[in-house]
């Protein structure tokens, strides 16, 4: 299931996780109360990213401090993130276009998801990430970073990959 645009669209994925654990780590000096919070406006028909729990992991409570800027790398980061996540969605669907047509036909989310799902590519995106952080964001747990990445920011591609899909 690999074409050389989905490669392609794999190391661009590898950049914004490689943003995404900047900014996680700049946020993470941050307390979690602090920023604005994933705006309605700026939310289409695709999941909001779960902020508020990758905000409670990774940040300490506490009085509101100069997070704002912080707060707008991280909200890039996601949009980034999410970005390619729908093209690898489209790319993966123009490698099975009739398996994919058939599924949207019947309206088979579950389906959708078995022909999007990829075990490996998301194992080699751990993998990454944990070879990535003493490099990119060493003041970030490396541990921590796993577990955003396996509780939160996959499952949330996983979805943002059915829904940008399946929606009209």
């Amino acid at each position: 299931m690999d074409s050389p645009l989905l490669a392609a669209l794999r190391a661009r994925r590898a950049d914004a996780d490689r943003d995404l654990l900047r900014a996680l780590a700049a946020r993470a000096r941050c307390p979690r109360d602090s920023g604005p919070g994933v705006s309605d406006a700026v939310r289409r028909r695709l999941p909001p990213p779960p902020l508020a729990e990758i905000l409670y992991a990774l940040a300490p409570a506490g009085a509101a401090g100069d997070a704002a800027a912080a707060q707008r790398d991280l909200l890039a980061a996601l949009a980034a993130r999410e970005q390619v996540a729908c093209e690898i969605a489209d790319a993966k669907a123009a490698i099975h276009p009739d398996d994919f047509h058939a599924a949207l036909a019947l309206g088979d989310r579950e389906r959708l998801a078995e022909l999007l799902a990829d075990l490996a590519d998301e194992l080699r995106t751990l993998d990454f990430i944990r070879a990535a952080v003493p490099q990119v964001a060493p003041e970030l747990d490396p541990d921590l970073a796993l577990f955003i990445w396996r509780e939160h920011v996959l499952p949330w591609a996983r979805q943002t990959e059915i829904d940008h899909l399946a929606a009209p």
